[in-house]
Formats: C-alpha cells, sequence, structure tokens
C-alpha cells in the first residue's frame, strides 16, 4: 500500500460479504482507474454488516475478520471501515459529501449496479449521476458478473451454500468457501472407532449440514480431509441411550494425519458436499460408511449436490 491522505481518490464502496466474483469485478475497475488517472485506490465497508444491525440478516459468508483480511490483500491503497452506527443517519447528500468529498477527496466513484446508500438506503445510482455533476466527481457503474444467467450476488452464495451446494457456491466466489477455526476437545467417539477426527469451534454463521469432501489448512500445510457437520445422528450407544439433539458441530477426519491439534487455529476449505447426515442402528454401520467416504476422497468420486 501507498496510502497518503492528502491524495485524491478513486473508491469502491459495499458490504464486500464472501467476496466474489462481482467484487472481483468492481475491485479490478477500481484499480484500473486508479492507475490511469494517478489517484489513490481506496475501498470503503462497514462495521457492523448493516443488514445485522437492522436484523434483518442472520448469516454472513466471512467473519469481520475475514472480511478483513481479504480485503487487505488486494493491493489497494487504503481499507477503511466505518463504523455504521455512525453514519446510519445521514443523508444520501451528505454521506457523499461529509464522509467521500471531505474525508476521502474522492474524484471517482466505482460500484456495483444495485449500490444503495444513505438513510434508510435513500440513495441509488440516479442518486450518484445527480451529485456527480454537482459535485464535480464521476461515477463509474459496474455491470453484475453472470452465471448461467444468473447474477452473482451475496445474497444468492449465502442461500446456495445454506442448501449445501458447495460446487454452485464455489464457481460464484470463484474459490473455495472456507471457515476459520480452533479446534477444540470432543467426546473421542471417532477416536474410539478408529477414525479420530478434530472438532473446530468456529465464528463463522453458514454450517450446511451433511458430509463434505473438504482440505484443511494447518499452518502452510494442506491435507485432504472429510467433515461432518450438523448434529450428529449416529447410533444408540448402549441399551437406553438417547442421543440429544444439539448445536451443530464442525468434525473433520484428516486423512493420514496424527498429530494434536488443541489450542490451533485452522482454516478449512470445503469442495463439495458428498452426502447427508445419516443415522446408523450400530457402531458397525457407521465404521462402514466412514471407510466409505474416506475411499470417495481418495479416488474423489463424491457425489455432488
Amino acid at each position: 500500500m501507498n496510502f497518503n491522505s492528502m491524495q485524491p481518490s478513486a473508491i469502491s464502496i459495499g458490504n464486500f460479504d464472501g467476496f466474489h466474483l462481482g467484487h472481483e469485478k468492481i475491485v479490478e475497475t477500481l484499480k484500473n482507474i486508479g492507475a490511469e488517472n494517478h489517484l489513490q485506490c481506496d475501498i470503503i465497508t462497514f462495521t457492523p454488516h448493516p443488514r445485522i444491525l437492522f436484523k434483518k440478516l442472520s448469516h454472513l459468508i466471512t467473519t469481520e475478520a475475514q472480511k478483513r483480511e481479504t480485503l487487505l490483500s488486494l493491493g489497494v491503497d487504503r481499507v477503511e471501515f466505518l463504523d455504521f452506527h455512525k453514519i446510519v443517519s445521514l443523508s444520501p447528500e451528505q454521506f457523499v459529501r461529509e464522509i467521500l468529498l471531505k474525508n476521502y477527496r474522492m474524484k471517482y466513484i466505482i460500484v456495483g449496479k444495485n449500490f444503495k446508500f444513505g438513510k434508510d438506503r435513500g440513495g441509488g445510482i440516479d442518486t450518484l449521476e445527480k451529485l456527480s455533476h454537482e459535485l464535480n466527481f464521476r461515477l463509474v457503474v459496474v455491470p453484475p458478473v453472470k452465471i448461467e444467467g444468473v447474477r452473482v450476488s451475496s445474497s444468492h452464495i449465502r442461500d446456495t451454500l445454506l442448501e449445501g451446494k458447495i460446487v454452485a457456491a464455489n464457481s460464484m466466489l470463484g474459490r473455495s468457501y472456507y471457515i476459520d477455526g480452533d479446534v477444540v476437545h470432543g467426546d473421542k467417539i471417532g477416536t474410539e472407532l478408529g477414525f479420530p477426527t478434530i472438532n473446530i469451534r468456529t465464528a463463522n454463521t453458514i454450517l450446511p449440514e451433511g458430509v463434505f469432501k473438504t482440505t484443511v489448512a494447518i499452518g502452510g500445510d494442506l491435507y485432504d480431509s472429510v467433515t461432518n457437520i450438523g448434529i450428529r445422528p449416529t447410533f444408540h450407544r448402549e441399551p437406553g441411550h438417547v442421543e440429544k439433539r444439539g448445536d451443530k458441530r464442525v468434525e473433520t477426519h484428516i486423512l493420514d494425519f496424527n498429530r494434536t491439534l488443541y489450542g490451533e487455529n485452522v482454516r478449512l476449505y470445503f469442495e463439495k458436499k458428498m452426502r447427508n447426515e445419516i443415522k446408523f442402528d450400530s457402531e458397525k454401520g457407521l465404521v462402514e460408511q466412514i471407510k466409505k467416504d474416506i475411499e470417495c476422497i481418495k479416488v474423489d468420486k463424491g457425489t455432488l449436490f
């Protein structure tokens, strides 16, 4: 980054949840315009996510830490997280005048076609077009990216992930969906059955249920793995035992791996869904299915959903 607070800027603004192909196109346009016009390239986003603040959304593709990491990696000059509480009451014109022009010396603004801003989302592309003539800045609207005729958007990706359609979601993201978390102690059932797992406690809120082909990043190394997410409706382990419903658990068996990881932070990449969770009548049935899942991972024959 080569940040200079006095230099005029080209700006892109958005929530950027789950940085996807549409976002990538906007940032590429930002960087090109900045280079052509000798302007600083700034990305502006918000904390917290506005729709979380207004309780219109409960699941995000990325945590704030993940979004910060992604945006900071893009090679722009500045990434700014505006406190949404402090700007939520600004009218569209106030936001442009008092924030974008006064604080960032904006000369260009680059946004997507559906961009909304200001109090009650009262401003849009028409508002920016009008203000650009009055206040001497230029507006660039980036057309949406479409896959098979469907617009790539964060909301569509959220729905697709929650349905467990990993391959489709990854095609819109332009990368594998991932979660981060700490390895915590579990109840050791996997170890007892001969297939030890790591239990991952995560702040990510989109956790599709089922069994998935995954890759685990530990330090700088990647490992093939199979991951179960759900309430674990496994089997009755002894007479009279009743499996209790609980919060979703993320349990990952790492192939050909025997290190202890308690307390370590890992990143789990989702490649595809293999099957739904199954309730088994016996430990033998579960063990046989785990063997089949591992074999599918090794030969890459997991069923796509």
